[in-house]
Order: structure tokens, then sequence, then C-alpha cells
């Protein structure tokens, strides 16, 4: 398991750490940098990692449970692999419904992200980012709000399962 290091930049504390990068040619590692506290706050190195503990170790946990599939792009796996799998399991209105719900509120904002980083928090403040917008929806919002949060929590359940890992 890897250690990163606590360091001083400018006026703010850093926690720097290296994170698995999967592509075609392999497995690489770049940097990460977590911004930490402002100077200030903290005297010394140890009382920024005694104050962030829990954020480091999460941090690095994440780093090293990374592995190819779990670098997959998030929609890649929702198109290819998701609902591959609910064909013969969903309704077929149901299916239809997830695939509307995907395509019209959900494609553009997960663009870019990761299997990996698609956690129950990042599911909540999709949620968030799209109830303060006020999107104009033809069903009410509340109802479509609960189809998102339903279809989500669908999504991150299934990526979290074991039955997953593309061989």
């Amino acid at each position: 398991m890897q250690s990163g290091k606590i360091y001083v930049k400018g006026n703010r504390w850093y926690f720097r750490f290296q994170e698995p990068v999967v592509d075609g040619q392999g497995k690489s590692w770049r940097d990460r940098y977590i911004n930490l506290a402002p100077r200030a706050q903290f005297s010394s190195a140890s009382a920024v990692k005694k104050q962030f503990r829990q954020t480091i170790n999460n941090a690095l946990g994440k780093a090293d449970a990374m592995t190819a599939n779990t670098m997959q792009p998030l929609n890649s796996f929702i198109e290819h692999v998701f609902f591959t799998r609910k064909e013969g399991i969903l309704r077929p209105s149901t299916l239809a419904g997830y695939r509307h719900i995907y395509k019209r509120h959900l494609k553009t904002r997960l663009e870019g992200k990761r299997l990996c980083d698609f956690d129950l928090s990042a599911a909540q403040n999709l949620l968030e980012r799209m109830s303060r917008k006020r999107l104009r929806f033809k069903q009410p919002q509340r109802q479509t709000r609960q189809m998102v949060h339903g279809f989500s929590f669908s999504i991150w359940r299934r990526s979290r399962s074991r039955s997953t890992r593309i061989e």
C-alpha cells in the first residue's frame, strides 16, 4: 500500500499520492493532489495528518482498489454492461424508462467520470445539482427526480457487485 506525502505549497497544505491509470497500453501512475487546509491552521504535517487521516486513508484505499474494470468510463459501463444485463430481468417499459432518463438527464453529466468515482455520495450530489437547477421536466419534477434516483442507485449497486467484472 502506498503512503503519499503531506506538504506545504503557498498558503495551503496538500496531500500528494499516485493513482493508477489504465489505458490501451496498460497500467501507469499519475500524481493526484488533495487540497487539505490553509497553512496557518496547522503548524506541522503531523497535525494535518492527524486531522485528515480519514480523507487520506479514503484516497489511498480507492487508489489501491482501482483495477482495469473499475477504471472503465461510467457511460461505457451503463451502455454496454448495465443495459445489456438488465434486458431479460427488467420489464421492457422499465428498461425503456431507464434508457430515456439516462439519455435525457444523465449521459452528459456523467461524461468523463469513471466507475470507481461513482459512489453513493456522487450520485446524491448529482441529484442535488439537478434539483437546484429546477430543470423543466415533462413529468412532475418530484416523480422524475425519484426515477433518476432509482436509476442512479441501481447503477451504483450493480457497479459494486462482483458480477460486473468483464473478462
